[in-house]
């Protein structure tokens, strides 16, 4: 047989050329294997579906091959349908999504202004009776949509868009369906919408751009209210997507920490510890000695000067954890330091410190409240923590009542028992929580996040772990129960606590030596089978020392050495990230630390009429623009808002990627210069064809500011 041709010169090409019918049997003699008319018939359904013009066909050519001249002049010609399809691999496709696959740019905006329908995101999986086709179409429709040149075009918020499509892939990815299959197609298109979002902000230029586009659109509501707080709307948006890269970028953490250090003393960044020390001592009078009279003037009067020294981020984390060392210390002598010293018998006192505690432990749970309203009940109790913070609280008050009320109200004393018992697991957990605070010190913090990314393996260790302590429990007590020796074998308790103490160095091979005997009811003798069941003891016991201290602790060892090295490589973005979950926690966070907080203030009441505060906030609002960059130009400045802001970062993400080229005239008083509003004159790159033969037509739209309304 001679080598198949391939014929390309028609549109719609199958690989298979012309077909010579003979009987049952069809001849394809440009074909690589001969097909029957029943196996062609069942191959060429891949291509079956709406029948399509001579145009239509030649439009899809085109648009597959990137020829927008083409394209343009058969959409002009009023005889295509700019929607039409053809099927793919058995499934439709339309030409939007092949040139979005594609990433043409100039492809993807002639469609969507001549009116192409966008694409609809798919379903998410419906089970397990979910068919192949199903599943790729929606493989190909997210690699459609995760394309920037769709997102550029088909959005009025091309970040937005992408924050939120990120976000519906975190999403698809932790369905079962997905993760048994197709994870990590759906983590790629991921990384490449993150991407996107992150080359976008890297076109930032100056600090004002970056603020702009952390702040997103801002609503009627808000600039009515005018509070001088940033809003922060698209740093949430990739605070919910987990786009950590874009998070911990530098730019973007410029922004934030300007916003956290808002309302701070200048003088507190100087380097040099004993500037360090000064702002301690500072923090220390203002945010835990003079607190309780700031905070009676704030709940008198919101609006005064006293708002702007406590309504800042980090001056509310730092009124917090006073707070919280205050709470701390309050149980410790509660519990510790009267009952033990027999020189004190201060009973009153003992209530009092009762009493504060009790206010301090409503005060934090109706702090727990307003993180909930603040960040949503669904993120709240997403969150494993948040639980056992809620039940920490409850145990502490509990506890400190039927203390305070003891006297007063009988109680069981297995409920007595049960109450010590979780304040003795509470108090571990209450001062393990303060480790939270430190989070975002940049000496403890990397090494606490190392520290928990570790608990994956751990778990997984102590699972294994768990089934063969319990396994070889059951033969130790099997081999020994009910034999006349002492020894904790005997007992299934005492098995299991043995063994499972054995991994932290405790010696369980005492209770191996026992003298064993059997009664021999035919001959009425004593066997005396002691060695036999030593043997078989310390083998079982050697067996188990092997497993779990040869292998499965050093396979611990090795899993938390990978996964060390791992977080190590990109430790420094995984803590930029929590450190700014934490700022922006408290950007939102309420004024007032615990217990203050519980004590109703005027500002709920004039809440309704909060815009009469605005006169007042803006004289405090932080200056977005550094010291550095104040300085004398001959350019005019020129503020952006986000949607016009939004237009230009585009087009020098185009530029940047090379997309298109051009020169841009930014003196002012040039005659060449173009007129205040007008595109920026630019060249379409086109490396296979020379640009004269493109025409006016790609050059209107490579460099045309970007205002997609098709969404």
């Amino acid at each position: 047989m001679e080598p198949a041709h391939i014929c390309t010169n028609t549109p719609d090409s199958l690989l298979y050329a012309r077909r010579v019918m003979d009987g049952d049997a069809i001849v394809a003699s440009t074909a690589l294997f001969p097909l029957t008319s029943r196996q062609w018939n069942y191959l060429a359904a891949e291509k079956q579906g709406q029948r399509l013009r001579a145009e239509e066909v030649s439009f899809l050519w085109a648009v597959e091959n990137g020829d927008v001249e083409q394209v343009k002049n058969l959409l002009e010609s009023g005889r295509v349908n700019v929607n039409c399809t053809r099927r793919r691999q058995r499934l439709p496709v339309c030409a939007l999504q092949v040139a979005a696959e594609k990433n043409d740019f100039p492809m993807v905006k002639l469609l969507l202004e001549r009116g192409a329908t966008p694409l609809r995101r798919p379903a998410f999986p419906n089970g397990t009776h979910e068919d192949l086709l199903d599943d790729e179409m929606r493989l190909q429709t997210y690699h459609a949509l995760c394309s920037p040149a769709y997102l550029s075009f088909a959005y009025k918020d091309p970040v937005a868009a992408a924050m939120l499509l990120s976000g519906n892939l975190r999403s698809l990815t932790r369905s079962r369906e997905i993760a048994d299959t197709s994870k990590s197609k759906y983590k790629k298109m991921r990384g490449r919408v993150k991407l996107f979002a992150l080359d976008v902000l890297k076109c930032c230029q100056t600090s004002e751009e970056v603020s702009t586009l952390m702040n997103g659109e801002v609503n009627q509501t808000e600039e009515c209210l005018g509070n001088g707080k940033p809003n922060l709307t698209t740093l949430r948006r990739a605070v919910n997507a987990s786009a950590k890269e874009f998070v911990a970028h530098y730019k973007c953490q410029k922004v934030v920490k300007r916003e956290w250090l808002r309302g701070q003393p200048d003088w507190h960044t100087r380097n040099g510890f004993g500037w360090t020390i000064l702002y301690a001592i500072y923090c220390f009078f203002m945010y835990a000695c003079l607190m309780p009279f700031f905070a009676l003037i704030y709940v008198v009067a919101p609006c005064s000067p006293i708002k702007y020294l406590l309504d800042t981020p980090k001056a509310k984390f730092i009124a917090r954890v006073f707070a919280y060392l205050e709470f701390l210390v309050l149980i410790m002598t509660s519990k510790f330091v009267l009952p033990y010293n027999p020189t004190l018998s201060l009973a009153q006192l003992n209530e009092i410190l009762t009493a504060a505690v009790l206010i301090f432990a409503v005060g934090f749970l109706w702090a727990e409240v307003g993180w909930m309203y603040v960040g949503g009940l669904k993120a709240y109790f997403s969150n494993f923590l948040n639980y056992v913070n809620i039940a920490v609280l409850l145990v502490i008050f509990v506890d400190f009542g039927v203390a305070l009320l003891g006297e007063l109200v009988d109680t069981d004393i297995v409920a007595v028992i049960a109450l010590d018992l979780l304040s003795a697991v509470a108090l571990v957990l209450i001062c393990l929580r303060f480790l939270e605070n430190c989070l975002i010190s940049a000496y403890l913090g990397p090494l606490l996040l190392l520290f928990v990314s570790m608990r994956k393996d751990v778990t997984r260790f102590f699972c294994l772990f768990a089934v063969t302590v319990f396994s070889f429990a059951l033969g130790f007590n099997y081999l020994y129960y009910g034999l006349d020796g002492i020894t904790d074998y005997a007992e299934i308790g005492g098995a299991l606590s043995i063994l499972f103490t054995t991994i932290f160095g405790t010696e369980g091979d005492q209770g191996l030596n026992v003298a064993v005997t059997y009664n021999d009811t035919s001959s009425e003798k004593i066997v005396v089978v002691t060695d036999l069941f030593r043997v078989m003891g310390y083998t079982m016991y050697v067996a188990f020392g092997v497993t779990v201290i040869i292998i499965l602790v050093n396979l611990c060892i090795a899993l938390m050495s990978d996964t060390y090295a791992r977080m190590k490589e990109h430790i420094d973005v995984e803590w930029k990230f929590v450190r700014t979950q934490i700022w922006l926690r408290f950007v939102d966070a309420p004024v007032l630390p615990p217990p203050f907080n519980v004590i109703p203030s005027v500002s709920c009441i004039v809440f309704p009429f909060s815009w009469l505060c605005r006169s007042t906030s803006t004289g405090h609002q932080s200056d977005e623009v550094g010291q550095g960059t104040r300085r004398r130009s001959k350019f005019k400045s020129i503020r952006l808002s986000y949607s016009e802001l939004l237009p230009v970062l585009l087009n020098r993400y185009a530029m940047k990627k090379k997309i298109v080229k051009g020169e841009e005239y930014l003196v002012l008083g040039n005659s060449n210069s173009p007129s205040e509003g007008a595109p920026i004159q630019t060249d379409t790159v086109n490396s296979e064809a020379d640009t004269s033969n493109v025409g006016n037509g790609v050059r209107n739209y490579a460099m045309e500011i970007i205002e997609p309304k098709y969404f």
